[in-house]
């Protein structure tokens, strides 16, 4: 099931991604949908790296590029919730 239609994800607060070999990775952005709908999540994460927020030169490609990602997120969501019932069940092989 998909995202409610015209649902409204809110920008909350991101934190940098830092690993010991590397100082910057990148940047998770966290969202949250007030009302997503039926079985879907309320919390979205997105990663930006290093990279990808150098490339985008201005305010409407950075905008373009965490609209894509949340896009693909959403979609994701949607595949997982296909998943769920098969929580703590066994498969004989």
């Amino acid at each position: 099931m998909p995202l409610r239609t015209g649902a409204t994800l809110t920008f909350v607060g991101f934190q940098t991604e830092v690993s010991e070999t590397q100082p910057v990775l990148g940047v998770r952005l966290h969202f949250v949908c007030g009302d997503p709908g039926p079985e879907q999540p309320s919390d979205y994460y997105i990663i930006l790296t290093a990279a990808e927020i150098a490339a985008a030169s201005n305010q409407t490609q950075l905008r373009t590029l965490v609209q894509g990602k949340l896009n693909d997120q959403i979609r994701f969501a949607a595949y997982t919730a296909k998943l769920t019932p098969f929580i703590g069940q066994s498969l004989v092989v």
